[in-house]
């Protein structure tokens, strides 16, 4: 156990039962690597049950309750996929730490990623739809943050900035990532802030990655001593799809996943 000196933590957000398997798993991922912060789990005031509480109790994992950011836009369908998502924004408004690295509950953390701590106040990795080299997308209108992880220091004045900027989304966002991308208009010409994509990457990118990076990817729970010390071995693997890991064990990107989970269940 580390003394948590800086007041650092790892957070993510459970916002419905559907995704409490992605958590646990996510949390499971994360302690295999020993990491010297703690993690917290945000959990919606709204759509979680007392026995996914419980569940996520038993687990060990501590959490936090908050309170569910709605999502506004007016054109939205019944059951949208990006319903409970706005919720996400309280991270901003976590200023019990100093600093926090999100990390979304369809990730997968295969490496220790510490040293994230050390990156700027919303460091990301860019949002890109085909895996090509990040100097394409510079001054792109298309070059955004994902904000499946990102580097905060959470402050209050910033937190209801953003919330003054969610109260308007009726007419625009149907997701987060397009709040938070509307908050940091300029965040694609801050080059500092473009994170390395082995910290994001979605699987169905990986065999890409790998031709043109030489990227390694872990292949089982349990990392060998090459993929430790190789400093091109992706770190954090996101599950972006709208079928999630935990809905389709037989699909095959999902195999390291299902692996994890099966493993985190065999305990």
């Amino acid at each position: 156990m580390y003394f948590n000196i800086m007041n650092y933590s790892y957070v993510s957000l459970l916002a419905n039962d559907k995704y409490l398997n992605g958590s646990l798993v996510l949390n499971y991922s994360l302690q295999k690597t020993n990491p010297k912060y703690p993690f917290l789990l945000l959990i919606s005031d709204k759509d979680v049950s007392d026995k996914t509480i419980k569940t996520v109790e038993s687990h060990g994992i501590k959490y936090k309750i908050v309170k569910k950011l709605d999502n506004l836009f007016r054109f939205r369908r019944k059951n949208f996929f990006y319903s409970y998502t706005h919720t996400k924004l309280q991270i901003f408004d976590q200023t019990q730490f100093d600093k926090i690295v999100y990390l979304d509950s369809d990730m997968l953390v295969c490496k220790n990623i510490d040293e994230l701590f050390n990156k700027q106040h919303m460091s990301a990795v860019p949002e890109i739809s085909k895996f090509t080299k990040i100097t394409d997308y510079i001054g792109s209108s298309h070059f955004i943050m994902n904000t499946g992880l990102m580097v905060i220091k959470p402050r209050k004045p910033l937190y209801n900035k953003i919330c003054k900027l969610h109260d308007k989304t009726k007419d625009f966002s149907p997701t987060d990532q397009e709040v938070i991308n509307r908050f940091f208009p300029n965040w694609k010409n801050r080059k500092k802030l473009h994170l390395n994509r082995i910290y994001n990457i979605y699987p169905g990118l990986i065999t890409k990655a790998k031709e043109l990076y030489e990227y390694d990817v872990i292949e089982t729970p349990n990392i060998t001593e090459r993929e430790l010390k190789s400093d091109k071995t992706i770190k954090i693997v996101h599950y972006v799809y709208e079928k999630k890991p935990w809905m389709d064990f037989k699909f095959p990107l999902n195999k390291l996943w299902v692996d994890f989970f099966s493993e985190m269940n065999s305990l």
